[in-house]
């Protein structure tokens, strides 16, 4: 690490998780999700009266693109960069890639008693959008 007056500039390594690492991340994701589910049986909808989002429902649908999917995609991305650089074999890629794509679908399972899929999908993708030209 070097530090530069006030800013501290780190240097990459390029380095793989092992498979404990990765199961710890996975667990990680699980007990997340396990939080969001519980907000989920806690609220009848997230929709006013006019099909407006609530503030409650609105907070929760952004905690659940950061925390759950979008840390999900990111953690997919750096596995195929690995998986570019050869520090991964294939067959371990493919493994954990799949693994994360479950959990992503059953995210997904997860908001199906909110009632509300067309608002939902429709709230992700305009968050995904405005991540479009970052992805790598």
């Amino acid at each position: 690490m070097k530090t530069d007056g006030y800013v501290k500039r780190y240097k990459r390594l390029d380095k793989a998780q092992s498979q404990k690492q990765f199961d710890h991340l996975i667990e990680l994701f699980e007990s997340n999700k396990l939080i969001a589910i519980d907000e989920i049986n806690e609220m009848k909808t997230i929709v006013t009266k006019k099909g407006i989002l609530t503030k409650r429902g609105e907070a929760l649908l952004d905690w659940i693109q950061s925390e759950l999917i979008d840390r999900s995609f990111m953690v997919m991305t750096r596995l195929k960069y690995q998986d570019t650089l050869k520090l991964l074999p294939h067959s371990v890629v493919n493994k954990r890639l799949q693994r994360i794509q479950e959990f992503v679908d059953s995210v997904m399972k997860c908001l199906a008693p909110l009632k509300q899929e067309k608002l939902i999908l429709e709230r992700f993708q305009n968050h995904t959008h405005k991540l479009e030209p970052f992805k790598i």
